[in-house]
């Protein structure tokens, strides 16, 4: 039974995730998975983890072609695969634990294994519920990572309720945990996910103060891109985005032919050969003279990408008329630091050229483009990205998608953007504190319940001893 709960939980997470996108999956597909966990030790909860993530990536990312896209879409599921192994290994561990220590734990848990993944490949099970504006609050509170917790502690709760409905008998339950106290936790963090949707309802109800601007991102797949620059310009746009290398220097040569009056543009393009090293990896934010008011170069690099380009080293916003812009580079908006970095200097707006590795059906642009929202929601500001071939995109500062370009369409995007008059939110001030948080409190609920182990094991000890010495004081009274 444990490998049909695990089949059911891979075709759920593969249709929650992009791009299939069927993002309120994401809030149960974790319970068939949770299930046969507490019904299997942590080895082999490890295995069916790592096996229902490998069952989504079958809806996800295959068939994979080249060598390239199985190092890079294949490796990142494969990742994500130890990720879900880990939780579901944890959550067996934890089994004998009471309703609510268990559902703490293995969404603390959740968020403990993302964050250390962080450092090799981003990857968050949040990433469900990127077209869903109603959990963007929590991130601008604590991050990505809040919401990632609420997925997990959810699954985890009505996991327990399940089983618990599931068991005819009542040793079917751990000892001592009756069906009376499950309920109360399952019902408790619908609760919780019901008021977080309707805060955010209510929130995005709400106007931002600032400036209004029109902003437009081009998708040129192989084509001119000069079209769509004057199509950008002719709908009202003031700055528009490339993708990333898109031109390279001398890059004044090159600005002569893509000028279009009116229109700032900002560009990705392949810095000069120097005469030590290698070149770096830019974004420059110009004039509509064609003067390049600043630029920022990738600090951020990913794969074999560190052979080509040597990263940079200095967060980048520049001041103009436009307002305040911060610049950042593909693959650094899938780490928390950078945009938050602009956030926390002042940046109205972010400002992303990227270029993503293909994959099968644009799987890793859609998953790039996932994390993209959470940036933009977790630091109160909008954030136009361009790509070359798909989901180039306009996001407002409260992480909902106002343009998507879609998928492998020459097109542009155009769309209405509010610069915040103070940026900011309280995740921009506390940073990735919500993982260490989660650490104590993993550390917290694993101390109490081996104390909680303790006292039970000694308990029954006492028990026995008053057993044995009733027993032994039998035959002296008959004597």
């Amino acid at each position: 039974m444990t490998w049909i709960y695990t089949l059911m939980s891979g075709m759920l997470i593969g249709f929650a995730l992009p791009s299939n996108d069927f993002g309120v999956l994401g809030w149960i597909a974790l319970i068939p998975l949770f299930l046969a966990a507490r019904r299997s030790g942590p080895i082999k909860s490890f295995v069916l983890g790592m096996a229902a993530l490998l069952i989504a990536a079958t809806f996800l990312i295959l068939p994979l072609h080249t060598p390239e896209e199985w190092g890079n879409a294949g490796g990142g599921c494969l990742l994500f695969a130890i990720l879900i192994g880990w939780v579901c290994a944890f959550a067996s561990a934890m089994k004998t634990a009471s309703p609510w220590k268990w559902t703490l734990a293995v969404a603390a848990a959740g968020v403990l294994g993302e964050w250390l993944a962080h450092g090799l490949f981003p990857l968050y099970f949040a990433m469900s519920q990127w077209r869903n504006p109603y959990v963007m609050p929590v991130a601008s509170w604590v991050g990505i990572w809040g919401v990632s917790f609420l997925i997990y502690a959810l699954n985890a709760g009505l996991a327990f309720a399940v089983e618990s409905m599931l068991s005819r008998r009542e040793g079917a339950l751990p000892a001592g945990i009756s069906r009376r106290a499950v309920m109360p936790v399952a019902l408790g963090m619908t609760l919780l996910v019901a008021l977080v949707h309707l805060y955010g309802g209510a929130a995005n109800a709400r106007e931002t103060e600032g400036r209004r601007l029109r902003v437009a991102a081009i998708q040129p797949e192989s084509e001119d891109p000069l079209p769509l620059l004057r199509a950008a310009r002719s709908r009202g746009a003031e700055v528009a985005v490339w993708p990333e290398l898109a031109l390279s220097e001398p890059l004044e040569r090159d600005l002569r032919t893509y000028q279009v009056e009116g229109l700032y543009q900002v560009i990705g393009y392949a810095g000069e050969m120097p005469e030590e090293g290698l070149p770096e990896n830019y974004a420059a934010l110009v004039s509509p003279a064609g003067e390049i008011l600043g630029r920022y170069g990738k600090i951020r690099l990913f794969g074999s990408e560190r052979f080509v380009h040597r990263a940079g080293s200095e967060i980048r916003v520049v001041e103009s008329p436009l307002g305040r812009a911060g610049l950042a580079i593909c693959y650094d908006t899938m780490f928390t630091e950078v945009v938050r970095s602009l956030a926390r200097r002042g940046a109205q707006i972010a400002l992303v050229p990227n270029l993503d590795p293909w994959a099968s059906r644009g799987a890793l642009h859609a998953l790039h483009a996932a994390v993209t929202v959470f940036r933009a929601a977790e630091n109160g500001i909008p954030l136009v990205r361009s790509e070359y071939r798909g989901y180039s995109m306009i996001v407002d500062g409260r992480g909902r998608i106002l343009q998507d370009a879609g998928l492998a369409t020459p097109s542009v995007v155009v769309a209405d953007v509010t610069l915040p008059s103070h940026p900011g939110t309280l995740y921009t001030r506390l940073g990735d504190v919500f993982p260490p948080a989660c650490l104590l409190l993993l550390v917290l609920l694993i101390g109490l319940d081996l104390r909680e182990d303790r006292r039970k094991k000694a308990a029954r000890e006492r028990e026995f001893m008053e057993e044995l010495f009733e027993g032994s004081e039998e035959p002296m009274r008959a004597g």
